[in-house]
C-alpha cells in the first residue's frame, strides 16, 4: 500500500511527542513492506526532498509571514493575528502539498497535525478522491492555539475567535473517510462540537517502545534511601511543573529527591528555579530518556491542560517506573493501565502533595511499577499500532 502521511514537523525538525509518534508510524509501515512517504514543513524556501529510514519525505515550505516553532512570542499582536488569519486557508502552503501528493500517488492520505498546511490542505486531498484518515493528536480542529488552554486555563469551550478561525476544518470534517484519535478525552471533546459526523472513528494508541525490558536504576550510594520524583517534558505552563514544584514546598517527609528533564524559555525556567530552590531538586536540562529513567523512581506527569496522550506516561511505565498523575485530558486513560499508580485533580497542589508524602513514606510499593500485564503494553506496541492503521486505511 502507498501512503502519504502529512505532520507539520518531522524529522530532523521535531518538538514533541506528536512528531516523534509520526515518525515510528511511519517507519514501522516502511518495516512492514509499504511505500511510506512524509510531507512537512520547514523553515527554507524551496521544496526539499531526501529519505530517512526508508520513508521518502518531503519538505515544503510554510507559506505564512514567520516560522512558529522558533521564537513565535517576539512577534508583536498583529504579526501573530496576521499569521493566524493566512492560517485559516493557506492556499499557496496546500496547493504545493497537493503538487507533492501528485508526485507520490498514495492510495491513502494520513493527516496528523495539520498546523501551517491550514483545513485548505484537507480540501486538496478531498478534491483528488484520494482515502483521508485525520488522526488527532491536538486540538487544531476546535483551537488556533492547538491546546484549548488560554491565560492559564483551560478552555471548557471553543472561544468565538477560534470558532471562526477553525470554521474550515469543521466543515471538512465531515466528509472524511476516518478520523482517529489517540485518546477517547480528545475524540470525544471533537464529536461534542459537532466535528465528523457520520465518519467512522476509532481511537488508536501511539507506539512507544515496550519490549518488556526495564530500564534499571544507577544507584547513587549518596541517595540515601531517597525516592526519587522526576518530571520529563517541556517546560511550559500548560506542563504543569508549578504545580510539582509548589507540592515539594508543603512535602512533610524530607526523604525525597526530584529530578527535572526538559527545556523551556529562559525568563520562565529561572523564574521557577528561583521560587523553588531546594537543594535536593537538579535540574537536567534535556537528557535522553533511558538517562532520566535511571535516575527516577516515580514519574510525575502533571499537565494542567488537557492533554491528548502524553508520551513520557507511557514510556514510565515502559521503563518500569511508577506514575503519579494528573487527571487531565487522555491522562487517566494511560495511567489506569499501570501496576502502581495514583491520580488528583490537575492544579490541585494539596493532593499531589498528599500523594507524593505517602509514596515517600511506602517508598518499597513506589519502586515497583511498569505496565499491569503484558496485555495492557501491547496497546503501544508496533505490531498492535499498525495493525489497527491499516485496518482503518483499508476502510474495514
Amino acid at each position: 500500500m502507498k501512503i502519504t502521511l502529512v505532520n507539520s514537523l518531522y524529522h530532523p525538525y521535531q518538538l514533541g511527542g506528536a512528531e516523534k509518534s509520526v515518525q515510528l508510524l511511519a517507519e514501522a509501515l516502511t518495516r512492514l513492506g509499504h511505500e511510506i512517504s512524509v510531507i512537512a514543513l520547514h523553515p527554507e524556501k524551496e521544496v526539499k526532498r531526501h529519505s530517512h529510514n526508508g520513508v521518502q519525505i518531503a519538505h515544503i515550505p510554510l507559506s505564512n509571514s514567520y516560522w512558529p516553532y522558533a521564537n513565535a512570542d517576539r512577534h508583536g499582536f498583529l504579526s501573530r493575528m496576521g499569521w493566524h488569519l493566512r492560517n485559516v486557508w493557506n492556499s499557496a502552503t496546500a496547493a504545493t502539498a497537493g503538487r507533492v501528493i501528485d508526485e507520490f500517488r498514495p492510495d491513502v492520505v494520513h493527516v496528523n497535525v495539520p498546523m501551517g498546511f491550514s483545513a485548505a490542505l484537507l480540501s486538496e486531498v478531498l478534491s483528488r478522491k484520494i482515502r483521508l484518515v485525520q488522526t488527532l493528536r491536538d486540538y487544531t480542529y476546535m483551537c488556533e492555539r492547538a491546546g484549548m488552554f488560554r491565560g492559564g486555563h483551560n478552555c471548557a469551550s471553543q472561544c468565538f475567535d477560534c470558532k471562526l478561525f477553525t470554521s474550515q476544518y469543521k466543515r471538512l470534517s465531515h466528509h472524511l473517510s476516518a478520523v482517529v484519535s489517540n485518546s477517547q478525552f480528545v475524540l470525544d471533546a471533537h464529536l461534542r462540537s459537532g466535528y465528523f459526523s457520520g465518519v467512522p472513528a476509532h481511537v488508536i494508541f501511539n507506539i512507544a517502545n515496550v519490549d518488556g525490558k526495564v530500564i534499571p536504576r544507577v544507584h547513587d550510594e549518596n541517595k540515601n534511601g531517597r525516592l526519587t520524583f522526576g518530571f520529563l517534558g517541556r517546560i511550559v505552563e500548560e506542563k504543569g511543573l508549578d504545580v510539582v514544584l509548589k507540592a515539594t514546598d508543603r512535602l512533610k517527609n524530607d526523604n525525597w529527591s526530584l529530578k527535572i528533564g526538559g527545556s523551556g524559555r529562559d525568563e520562565y525556567v529561572s523564574e521557577l528555579k528561583r521560587r523553588h530552590g531546594d537543594s535536593r531538586i537538579e535540574w537536567l536540562g534535556f537528557v535522553e530518556p533511558r538517562r532520566f529513567f535511571e535516575q527516577i523512581d516515580v514519574a510525575l506527569v502533571s499537565s494542567v491542560y488537557a492533554e491528548p496522550l502524553p508520551r513520557s506516561l507511557i514510556e514510565s511505565y515502559a521503563a518500569g517506573r511508577t506514575v503519579i498523575a494528573s487527571r487531565a485530558g487522555g491522562n487517566l486513560e494511560v495511567a489506569e493501565l499501570g501496576k502502581t499508580y495514583a491520580t488528583y485533580d490537575a492544579e490541585n497542589v494539596d493532593q499531589l502533595t498528599q500523594l507524593m508524602d505517602e509514596a515517600v513514606t511506602t517508598s518499597a510499593k513506589w519502586r515497583d511499577g511498569g505496565f499491569a500485564s503484558p496485555e495492557q503494553s501491547q496497546l503501544f506496541s508496533e505490531a498492535t499500532v499498525t495493525k489497527r492503521y491499516l485496518d482503518v486505511y483499508r476502510g474495514a
